[in-house]
């Protein structure tokens, strides 16, 4: 059985709009989560679930996977990409 690491990354922060793609160090908070999740799980049980399209293409530039999670009409709708 394999574990899953599942990174959520919502888009709609109102405290600190554009939060996960805001730069610390030279990289993105997002992506200093996915790194840090390495040390721990190789990529293939790492995932990151957002519904920002400014996040998915973050995650795509450094070659991560991406659970898109899109709702219609009250419903989720999930694919990956």
């Amino acid at each position: 059985m394999k574990i899953l690491y599942l990174i959520p990354a919502r888009g709609g922060s109102k405290g600190l709009p554009g939060k996960n793609i805001k730069k610390l160090n030279g990289k993105s908070l997002i992506n200093h989560s996915i790194d840090f999740a390495r040390n721990f799980a190789s990529d293939d049980t790492i995932c990151l679930s957002t519904d920002n399209i400014d996040i998915i293409d973050c995650a795509l530039q450094n070659n991560y996977k991406v659970f898109l999670l899109i709702v219609r009409m009250g419903r989720p709708i999930s694919t990956l990409l």
